[in-house]
């Protein structure tokens, strides 16, 4: 599909209940190529099995637990002890710098008490083929969330992700692909987008490893 392909398809927003969260979701999207155009950047399968990650999210165990992350679980903003984590500004940028990427100064705007941010990322090093990351945090639960148009996606290259994490691609078209890797917390959702532009050979599962690589990073004793 290449870059014409990509921006007519998120500019195409559909009609389901969820679409300002995917409107969000494709807007933010959108900047993000802006902005890798502007600084001169240059095995997935299906799982129908949706039930089964929502169950696990709606009744944690001690099964989710994991020595290095939180307890993967739905956040519950209204409970009154509820802290919104925001990996925009309470994640240290020396965090950041380890992974690879460096923040690009966009990010949402910031309303009171809308429990919704995230911000935008480029390489380093610029990436072969043309990348760049979305990392962000909100509220939605595995229900709202899975309406939108994104597809739930089992990926068998990587090794100790905690149960209840799981990875979801949108439809970019025949050439650009994403993944972005979510962990539910009690202090919100999180997540990494990794976005491939024109990327050839490349695959979700490429993209994949580096968006865990990141949430991993950023989820650590929060």
């Amino acid at each position: 599909m290449g870059i014409g392909g990509f921006l007519m398809h998120w500019l195409n927003l559909g009609t389901d209940s969820q679409q300002s969260y995917s409107f969000m979701r494709r807007h933010s999207l959108l900047l993000a190529f802006m902005i890798f155009c502007a600084l001169m950047l240059t095995a997935c399968v299906r799982d129908t099995a949706k039930e089964s990650v929502s169950a696990l999210l709606a009744h944690p165990t001690s099964e989710n637990a994991h020595p290095d992350f939180p307890e993967v679980m739905e956040p519950n903003p209204k409970d009154p002890n509820f802290s919104f984590f925001d990996p925009c500004t309470d994640v240290p940028a020396e965090t950041y710098e380890r992974a690879g990427i460096i923040a690009s100064g966009l990010r949402s705007p910031q309303i009171n008490d809308y429990k919704r941010s995230y911000c935008h990322y480029r390489f380093k090093v610029t990436p072969d083929p043309p990348a760049v990351i979305q990392i962000g945090a909100d509220v939605l639960t595995y229900s709202e969330a899975s309406n939108s148009n994104e597809v739930l996606i089992r990926v068998k290259n990587i090794q100790g992700v905690p149960a209840g994490v799981y990875f979801t691609s949108g439809e970019l078209g025949e050439e650009d692909y994403e993944c972005t890797a979510t962990m539910p917390t009690s202090r919100g959702r999180i997540w990494v987008s990794h976005l491939f532009f024109g990327a050839g050979n490349f695959t979700r599962e490429d993209a994949c490893p580096k968006a865990w690589e990141i949430l991993k990073e950023i989820t650590r004793g929060i």
